[in-house]
């Protein structure tokens, strides 16, 4: 399990904001929806995971992790 850095963006309102449901996300993911939930409680997607979540929410890796856009 990957610990949340202390400037990951918070998921859940991320996730919320745009519209979408923990089910949507794990479709687009291929994950399972549990694992969308476990994310908005705060645990970090693999890093597997990340540029498929830049595409889907339109940001870029470092902006999931609270960074300004380069």
């Amino acid at each position: 399990m990957t610990a949340k850095p202390k400037n990951w963006i918070d998921f859940r309102k991320l996730r919320q904001a745009s519209g979408k449901t923990q089910r949507q996300v794990a479709c687009v993911l291929d994950v399972a929806p549990n694992t969308v939930g476990y994310w908005d409680r705060g645990r970090q997607p693999s890093t597997q995971h990340l540029p498929d979540l830049a595409v889907l929410f339109d940001m870029t890796i470092e902006e999931l992790y609270g960074l300004p856009r380069p």
